[in-house]
């Protein structure tokens, strides 16, 4: 949706601009009322919660409010959330922010669903190509390539982080890391550059097939 908004602005069809984010509302709500019966039921997503005798009040009061966005951007890409162990296949993921150690940033209670790795240990090769494009964007002024990156702070209000929300992180990366690798295959810094994306994809790839192996083996 986020790459079919870019395009829509680009060729400046506002119909296609009105109607993405209305498709894609009106799928959530379709799945969440096929699957809950419900638009946003609290109940299925107090687990593993830091201070549980507080979320339900938190979440009954705005599980949603940009106080979570520093405390869900620690969490989403912190370094460390990574473990290695004796044991096929070597690697796993911490188990989750309620045992890992997350930092609360002006706020007092945080939803942990599940354990989870981050977007700095999984996807380190679009994180620094991303980082590339959007140094490269903002110093030619390409502001609507600038402006993608904020997509994501929406997944980083809600009162928690899981697993599953670092695919919300993917159409931005994509976005700015395309940039990146433009810029980067026209620069004198192509070989050395290039050696090391390709040295982060591969251990993308590798630590992305040891966290879902894991999972098949530990159910």
């Amino acid at each position: 949706m986020a790459v079919l908004g870019v395009v829509a602005v680009l060729r400046r069809d506002w119909l296609l601009c009105i109607a993405a984010p209305v498709a894609a509302v009106g799928l959530y709500a379709v799945v969440m009322l096929w699957k809950f019966g419900a638009l946003y039921p609290p109940q299925n997503h107090l687990i593993g919660c830091v201070k549980w005798d507080k979320c339900l009040t938190l979440v009954k009061a705005g599980s949603t409010h940009p106080r979570f966005i520093a405390t869900n951007l620690y969490q989403y890409f912190r370094p460390d959330l990574l473990s290695f162990t004796g044991d096929f296949p070597w690697i796993r993921a911490p188990g989750g922010p309620l045992n890992s150690g997350v930092k609360l940033i002006g706020i007092h209670s945080y939803l942990g669903t599940d354990a989870m790795a981050s977007v700095t240990t999984t996807m380190p090769a679009l994180l620094a190509l991303s980082i590339v494009g959007l140094v490269k964007a903002s110093w030619t002024r390409r502001w609507l390539i600038v402006a993608s990156s904020i997509g994501p702070l929406v997944t980083c209000m809600y009162l928690g982080a899981t697993q599953r929300y670092l695919a919300d992180f993917v159409p931005t990366l994509i976005i700015a890391s395309a940039c990146g690798l433009a810029y980067l295959l026209s620069s004198r810094w192509r070989v050395i550059g290039g050696t090391i994306i390709a040295v982060l994809g591969a251990w993308s790839v590798i630590v992305c097939v040891a966290l879902a192996l894991w999972k098949i083996t530990t159910g």
